[in-house]
């Protein structure tokens, strides 16, 4: 599915595959070839979104909204 798929992993994410602007076809490449460069990407990736989402689930605690914010990533809604 990700074959020929130009675009970064999750379009505005800050982490360093997706700010180098590595493809998803490139780190669907790298991941079939079992190349290390691929992982550690992948892995910066998802601990970037973890971050992300901790961070908003923070604020939505601070803030009184825990029930909204957890219905938005429940909708999809990116971090």
């Amino acid at each position: 599915r990700f074959r020929d798929d130009g675009g970064p992993i999750c379009p505005g994410c800050d982490c360093p595959a997706c700010a180098a602007g590595f493809t998803r076809g490139y780190l669907r490449y790298m991941m079939a070839s079992r190349e290390l460069t691929g992982m550690r990407l992948l892995v910066l990736h998802n601990l970037a979104f973890i971050s992300r989402l901790m961070d908003g689930m923070r604020q939505a605690i601070s803030g009184g909204a825990l029930a909204e914010y957890a219905a938005g990533i429940r909708a999809g809604e990116m971090p």
